[in-house]
């Protein structure tokens, strides 16, 4: 019996591969240069059965001698080949003559033929973003993608940045847009200093945004999705739009070795004129016991200091990068680790980063596919302060006849060099040198991301795919501020130190099924989103530094060293703990359909259920509806028009507010003088809030020209905004709190984009191609039942962000005359100085007309050239830097104080309305009335309207080797040298060092501060040479 059974088990084991063929792999490539393609489908023909390639290009289906697999991908003729007796089978695909144009990667990683999109998407190649050699990616966006803005905090070692996407929606919350990574949102926070002990304002002190810690070179493609339609299936997180970045994988081939290295340079050449006419003292006369330059006139022959040039060094910075790719058959491996260390043009600043990302692929077999993905990174922040709280206004006001170098007496501490009453002034603001001796600032960051993704297909028409996700880190930092420093001198010096934990967990499950009947084609997507985010912080603040603190906080010690010098304080302590849960859940769904390539339609629809509301108020629903209509398809075959669409889409979608914003919650309150225990904030919050909501029309068109030679792509959309969340209104104070949030504002942004890539030539040889990218936006309040709503942390010096209805929401408030009904100034009769008006009034619109980002690329052989100009037409920027140095008396505007004048108006007599009020006579001499200059400076005389600029941001040279030198080489299969350079120049009708400059970071939220100008340090050019070597089979 056993030996029957033995038999029989052969026999079927003999013939099994009869019936269920044998397991038939291979790789699919392009004709043209044997790129691998992914997602290409592979069906047996007579089975039905089907399987999908991975990104290596790698696929594995079991199928019977005789069979035929068919491949099908977007733009490629269909291929058919026969199962023969080699179990190994590659495919290469060739373009079809009827091209469905370009597949984008969209929400959840789904790819879609750009042909079939009712909205405007654009995207990069991650080569784009990785050739500028900026730390921080974002920052290379610029001019390169129309209706993005990027603004940039300023250019010290991890400053901060923000992407916006077709103008600001909210007038107090994020106008960030969403990044999304592998199919899995990213957070993005910059650290507000509303956290820390001190609960202090976003002007001074900057903190990186966290989707810096992204390598750029990890990056593949970026496709931004700048309509809520597409960002639909994101919901409520998708208000501002998404972009969509999609890393590296590992190819099926030998391991393969790859390094990198550059080496940069940056320096500012750029600084502020200031008079050197009129020496320290007031109305005349020498005294030095303030910053103000209203005395005599400088001896001769007084030797001046460039006090500005001596402080800002050339800042260094180098980076290594290796990569190892390789893998066989169905798994491929990717692991990259880079290093960055940066020592910033700022004395004792820089900004160090290590990054480490292995991501895997597995075709498990014909139907089920893994991919995953895990990273760490790693960031030490020596950072510098910024703006109000920034070295640049002090450099600017010392006094030139000084040398600020020497920052110490004989005695090793701060040399004071105004006095009072005969004596050292310690309220004398510090003399940078001794700022960035002696105070420290710092950060350090740990994160890890997990990203672990199933597909699986079932068959031809039916796919299922399982994303899980994870982003933990763990960001601390500290202050240091030196007994002697101006502001903290009076208790003794100060140390404020704060730690954050955050974990992010999130999971999506999507089904797909696609089928065609006839000439339809139909796919629809539905899925299951889960989001769970905690954040906890705590934040210590103490003061009265005892010397041993002292002297260990002078050293360069890292963070983690401030816990034992807070163990080493005299008195003077409190602190703030926050904890912070989010949790939501979302259904979604995706129907599109297709009539013979010809005519789309697509709808979309979310609903989010938030856990932070109550049960009654917690499900909000995001439809979408667009079409698309490919009318070149109906027209005669002819050489002119390749390709013509018309397209258009209306969407619904809402935005978060921030968390417990409906509730008024008690505050963790600890200090030394009132013990633990907890309080209410200054702000009342609001049971009724909810989401904002907006709704997007878009309307556009796309033309190809020429076989790809011209592509116009055109779109005009506007965005209704409803009940955007005024944070830290002011109410009457009746209501027992300071502050108050609400559902109060009505707006709109609405615009016209386009982008134009010409490809002048193209030819084996030669290749130069230039891409236009324009973009004008135009916003209004419609709705505000304040009279000004304002961000106290833009509120700088007489000037602040406000909003008031009918004007738009780029509006800049502050300090104007006050006039009559003619509109003529007023004179105080007593004085004859102007009179102020006691309101806040609109003083400038910093929306520019237009602007437009110029991108060109060369290649001649193996030699690339490529560069982006920022065009920026228009836009009011308030100069603060200016006005700081008209009230010290060193701007050149002041040279004319020897001057007699009548300030041209009428006096405020009580007869300044009527039909002949009292016309000014009143003269003044400024040399000895320095009132003129100090305190009747109004932020309207520094508002430069109609800032223009033409900014070279980016330019890339590189070469790459020839197959000569390599052979000769033998170790390496590739080698490239490139130079960049960033921000090489700026033509600018400015009077300003730059334009492009910001009073906030990105954590004031609403419009904030950008094109604000108030102490920033200027942009540093920067030069970058490097090298890329791939060796051969990883030798």
């Amino acid at each position: 019996m056993r030996k029957f059974a033995n038999r029989l088990f052969a026999l079927l084991f003999f013939l099994i591969p009869l019936f269920t063929g044998a397991q038939i792999t291979g790789i699919v490539t392009t004709n043209n240069d044997n790129t691998p393609l992914s997602d290409v489908t592979i069906i047996i023909k007579e089975t039905k059965t089907a399987t999908k390639t991975n990104q290596a290009g790698y696929y594995s289906i079991q199928a019977q001698k005789g069979q035929t697999l068919v491949f099908t991908y977007v733009d490629y003729a269909r291929k058919e080949i026969s199962v023969g007796d080699n179990n190994t089978i590659n495919a290469t695909m060739v373009l079809s003559q009827k091209q469905l144009g370009e597949v984008v990667v969209t929400a959840y990683g789904v790819k879609k033929q750009t042909r079939g999109l009712g909205q405007a998407t654009q995207s990069l190649k991650g080569e784009e973003v990785a050739e500028t050699q900026r730390d921080n990616w974002m920052n290379a966006i610029t001019g390169k993608i129309a209706g993005a803005t990027v603004n940039t905090t300023s250019g010290s070692p991890g400053a901060s940045s923000q992407i916006v996407l077709r103008g600001f929606n909210s007038i107090g919350g994020d106008n960030s847009a969403l990044i999304v990574l592998d199919g899995v949102p990213l957070n993005n926070a910059v650290n507000s200093q509303h956290r820390l002990a001190s609960d202090g304002d976003n002007r001074s002190n900057d903190y990186t945004n966290r989707a810096a810690d992204i390598n750029p070179d990890d990056i593949e493609s970026i496709t931004v999705l700048k309509g809520p339609e597409a960002a639909a299936l994101y919901g409520i997180e998708a208000g501002n739009g998404a972009i969509i970045i999609t890393t590296k994988k590992g190819k099926a081939q030998k391991l393969k070795v790859s390094y990198e290295n550059n080496f940069r340079w940056e320096q500012i050449t750029k600084f502020h004129e200031v008079q050197k006419v009129y020496d320290n003292g007031s109305n005349g006369a020498f005294a030095n016991t303030t910053r103000s330059f209203f005395g005599p006139k400088y001896a001769a022959g007084t030797k001046f200091y460039n006090n500005s040039r001596n402080f800002f060094n050339i800042g260094k910075a180098f980076k290594h990068s290796i990569t190892l790719e390789g893998g066989k058959g169905a798994t491929a491996i990717r692991a990259t680790g880079s290093y960055y260390n940066q020592e910033g043009v700022i004395p004792n600043t820089g900004n160090k980063k290590i990054n480490a990302r292995i991501t895997m692929t597995t075709k498990v077999n014909n139907k089920i596919e893994l991919n995953t993905t895990a990273a760490y990174y790693n960031q030490f922040n020596r950072k510098a302060f910024r703006g109000t709280g920034g070295y640049y206004l002090s450099l600017l006001t010392w006094p030139l006849d000084d040398d600020a170098r020497k920052w110490q007496n004989i005695a090793g501490n701060r040399r004071i060099i105004s006095k009072s009453a005969g004596v050292d002034n310690p309220a004398e603001a510090n003399n940078p040198f001794f700022e960035t001796t002696r105070n420290k600032n710092y950060d350090i960051n740990n994160r890890f991301t997990f990203n672990h993704n199933i597909t699986l297909t079932a068959n031809d028409w039916l796919s299922f795919d399982v994303r899980v996700g994870a982003d933990v880190y763990k960001q601390n930092g500290a202050t240091y501020l030196d007994r002697e420093s101006f502001n903290v001198y009076t208790v003794g010096g100060r140390i404020e130190e704060y730690n954050i934990d955050y974990k992010a967990f999130n999971s999506n499950i999507l089904a797909t099924v696609k089928k065609n009947f006839g000439d339809f084609k139909v796919k629809f997507l539905a899925g299951q989103s889960f989001d769970d985010r905690t954040t906890t912080s705590w934040a210590t603040q103490a003061d009265s530094v005892f010397d041993q603190a002292r002297t260990l906080a002078t050293k360069d010690v890292k963070v983690n060293g401030y816990t034992s010098l807070l163990k080493r304080l005299n008195s003077r302590t409190q602190g703030r703990d926050t904890l912070t849960l989010q949790r939501s859940i979302g259904l979604f769904g995706d129907l599109s359909i297709s009539y013979k390539d010809l005519i789309y339609l697509n709808a979309s629809g979310r609903n989010d259920w938030l856990a932070e509301f109550p049960p009654a108020k917690r499900s909000y629903f995001y439809p979408a509806l667009s079409t698309s209509f490919v009318f070149s398809d109906l027209l005669p075959k002819n050489n002119i028009l390749t390709l013509g669409r018309l397209r258009a889409s209306i969407a619904k979608t809402g935005k978060r507010v921030a968390p417990y914003s409906n509730q008024s919650v008690y505050t963790n309150a600890v200090s030394s003088t009132n013990g633990y225990g907890y309080a209410y904030g200054f702000g009342a919050n609001n049971p009724d809030l909810f989401p904002e909501q907006q709704r997007t029309v878009e309307v556009g068109t796309e033309l190809v020209f020429l076989n790809n030679r011209i592509s116009l792509d055109v779109a005009a959309y506007k965005i209704d905004i409803k009940k955007s969340v005024a944070a830290n209104a002011r109410p009457s104070y009746a209501t027992g709190f300071i502050l108050y949030t609400s559902n109060i504002a009505d707006l709109y942004n609405k615009g016209l984009e386009a982008s134009l890539n010409v490809k002048w030539i193209k030819n084996k040889t030669i290749g130069w191609s230039t891409v236009f990218n324009f973009n004008k936006m135009e916003n209004k309040v419609t709705s505000l039942p304040l009279p000004e709503f304002y961000n106290a942390d833009s509120w700088l010096a007489g000037y602040r962000a406000s909003l008031y209805r009918g004007l738009p929401t780029t509006t800049i408030g502050g300090i104007n005359y006050l006039r009559n009904n003619k509109g003529q100034i007023l004179i105080d009769p007593a004085l004859g100085y102007p009179v102020s008006d006691p309101n806040y009034v609109n003083i400038g619109d910093r929306n520019p007309d237009f602007v437009m980002g110029i991108v060109n690329n060369f290649n001649y052989k193996n030699l690339k050239l490529s560069f982006t100009l920022d065009w920026k037409n228009g836009g009011d920027v308030l100069n603060g830097t200016e006005q700081q140095l008209v009230i010290a008396g060193l701007s050149t505007r002041t040279l004319d104080r020897e001057l007699v004048r009548i300030i041209p108006g009428v006096l405020q007599d009580g007869l300044q309305n009527t039909a002949n009020p009292t016309v000014n006579t009143i003269p003044i001499n400024p040399f000895y009335q320095n009132d003129y200059y100090t305190g009747r400076t109004f932020a309207v005389d520094f508002v430069e309207h109609d800032v223009n600029w033409l900014r070279l941001r980016d330019v890339t040279l590189s070469y790459a080797f020839g197959k000569k030198m390599l052979y000769k080489a033998r170790l390496f299969s590739a080698i490239s040298v490139f130079v960049t350079g960033t921000d090489l120049f700026i033509i600018t009708n400015y009077s300003g060092v730059d334009p492009a400059a910001n009073g906030n970071t990105p954590a004031t939220g609403g419009v904030g501060a950008f094109a604000i100008d108030l102490g920033n340090t200027p942009t540093p050019i920067g030069i970058n040479a490097g090298l890329r070597v791939s060796f051969k089979n990883g030798k």
